[in-house]
């Protein structure tokens, strides 16, 4: 048989553009490789900015678990779940003026994909 791999463990990286007004989210794997970059609307809910991850790297939303940049796993379960990324970065959602938006047409790296 071969390895099944319960968890994909994505890091995160927030980036606050003073020029824009927006905040900048990357996500790299463990290794350091960046595997998606998106801007990210305050009143995102923790659970839509996973299953929006989890989309773009074709896995299911259960199989990844985010890491913030404070070193805390992302909860997408309980009351974490539902709120939204500012107050889980702790960022005034005031300040930021931002959409979900892909900054990056790359596809995800072969290793998610299983191949």
């Amino acid at each position: 048989t071969g390895i099944e791999f319960s968890y994909i463990v994505v890091g995160m990286e927030v980036e606050e553009r003073q020029m824009s007004d927006s905040l900048v989210v990357t996500c790299t794997s463990l290794a350091g490789s960046v595997l998606h970059t998106m801007r990210v609307e305050p009143s995102l809910l923790a659970t839509d900015f996973v299953l929006t991850l989890s989309e773009f790297l074709e896995l299911p939303k259960d199989q990844l678990k985010v890491v913030l940049p404070s070193g805390e796993l992302l909860s997408t379960r309980g009351t974490d779940s539902r709120k939204p990324m500012s107050d889980i970065l702790a960022l005034e959602a005031g300040s930021l003026n931002c959409e979900l938006n892909c900054t990056d047409e790359m596809s995800p790296p072969d290793f998610v994909k299983g191949n």
